[in-house]
């Protein structure tokens, strides 16, 4: 059974998709027999409140109910099973007997084939999402958060997801905030290419530019989930840090190549959950991509 948080994300025909805003009938990226597959969405639902696990690793993190296998390199476990092996003599500290968990390591089937009309439509998905994801509600105008980077960031965030010029005051540690002096254009004034998606989606960190990193409080999940299928979609390699691990508060993030199509578990926690999302697919065999990690039901 795959009962995933209704925040993750997956990847659909035209890019990352919230499992919340699929139906049936949709397609999503799978594994099956060992390449990358669409497959049709049998059955969507929301699901009862259950008890489920976070799943943090150097290659992002998955939230999903104790009875939902995941990909690792001792075959299929559930979640639960992986909660299990935490050391709960090891107080204060996280520690467990994990073994490896199985990461998208393969080109996706869009990379390098899709039509320009496909790219656009990835392009304006994505601006879509990341308006969304970096308004601030409730207020009388309009007003949206970023990371504290440098002018050159914020002003392709600008210009390429809001599409007009803003006002740019400090939030707080770490954050800034662009208030548009005019209403956010309805398209932009270019396409997002690739390269843009990126460097747009990480505006919404927070930098440590020292380190040539990227932060966000790990509360932020929609946002997190988002970023990390979207740079599975595009191909970009990154590492994941969940610190502290006892409790993570934050997770970093580095554009860097991976040495291994596996991730290393960096901590477990136990949660109870009322945000799931029940799934069926159609085809049985394979193996959902979550967030870049492989699920199966």
């Amino acid at each position: 059974m795959l009962r995933l948080s209704s925040k993750a994300t997956l990847i659909g025909e035209s890019g990352p998709v919230p499992i919340s805003e699929l139906s049936v009938g949709d397609k999503v990226l799978c594994m099956a027999q060992g390449s990358p597959q669409f497959v049709v969405a049998d059955h969507v639902s929301q699901s009862a409140p259950a008890s489920a696990v976070r799943l943090c690793t150097d290659a992002g993190d998955l939230l999903t109910a104790r009875d939902t296998a995941v990909v690792t390199s001792a075959g299929l476990r559930q979640a639960g099973e992986l909660a299990d092996l935490r050391d709960t003599r090891a107080i204060g500290r996280m520690q467990g007997s994990w073994p490896l968990l199985e990461v998208l390591s393969v080109v996706l089937p869009m990379r390098g084939k899709s039509k320009a009309a496909d790219l656009a439509k990835a392009g304006s998905d994505c601006r879509s999402r990341l308006m969304s994801l970096s308004q601030i509600p409730g207020g009388q105008s309009e007003v949206f958060r970023v990371g504290s980077h440098t002018k050159r960031v914020i002003d392709r965030f600008q210009d390429s997801v809001i599409g007009e010029s803003c006002a740019i005051e400090p939030g707080p540690a770490g954050w800034s905030w662009l208030s548009p002096k005019r209403p956010p254009r309805s398209t932009p004034s270019r396409d997002l290419d690739p390269t843009s998606m990126v460097d747009c989606a990480l505006a919404l960190w927070q930098p440590i530019l020292e380190e040539q990193a990227y932060r966000l409080p790990v509360e932020m999940e929609e946002l997190r989930s988002y970023t990390f299928t979207l740079l599975h979609y595009l191909g970009v390699p990154f590492e994941t840090s969940f610190r502290p691990r006892y409790l993570p508060m934050h997770v970093e993030l580095r554009l860097k190549p991976r040495e291994t199509p596996h991730a290393a578990v960096q901590a477990v926690l136990s949660v109870t959950m009322n945000n799931l999302v029940q799934l069926t697919l159609k085809a049985r065999g394979c193996y959902l991509i979550a967030s870049g990690l492989l699920c199966s039901q």
